[in-house]
């Protein structure tokens, strides 16, 4: 492909940001930064998780594909508007590894409170890794929700 001079190009989705939203995450990044270095915040007492979804239909992350050319192609692909799948859920930190979660379908708050409550929760107390550690997740919608954060809250995290 270098002799054709010819290079993937894959198209950058990303939100709007205004000033205020850059001034906000420079100011949590430096707050983080202090509480770090004074030690207020034990980096190994940090559980960082995520997800991904898996479908069953054979066919890939559209992320994934890339055509090499010189003009864009007209190729489709052909898929399920709804194909089934799965979600898989862990979360890391020094201690370890906890999961891989299968969950079946789509990650909804009340399953993920459910799970939360019933799996991840439990095997934290049992293990002694509550009382000042920090719980690290995206902004995804089932994170996001007041049942969500009340059970996250109750743990002193």
């Amino acid at each position: 492909m270098k002799e054709l001079e010819l290079s993937p190009y894959k198209i950058q989705v990303t939100q709007p940001l205004n000033e205020d939203h850059t001034q906000g995450r420079s100011e949590f990044a430096q707050l983080m930064l202090e509480k770090l270095q004074t030690g207020e915040i034990d980096v190994k007492k940090i559980w960082f998780s995520d997800e991904a979804y898996f479908t069953l239909d054979g066919h890939l992350n559209k992320q994934n594909y890339r055509y090499w050319g010189r003009e864009r192609p007209e190729i489709t692909v052909v898929r399920s508007l709804h194909p089934k799948k799965f979600l898989v859920w862990c979360a890391i930190s020094s201690h370890g590894v906890f999961g891989p979660i299968f969950i079946d379908g789509t990650l909804s708050a009340a399953n993920y409170r459910k799970f939360q409550d019933e799996e991840f929760i439990p095997f934290l107390h049992g293990h002694d890794l509550v009382q000042g550690h920090w719980f690290m997740q995206d902004g995804a919608r089932p994170h996001r929700t007041a049942d969500v954060f009340e059970v996250l809250n109750e743990q002193a995290f």
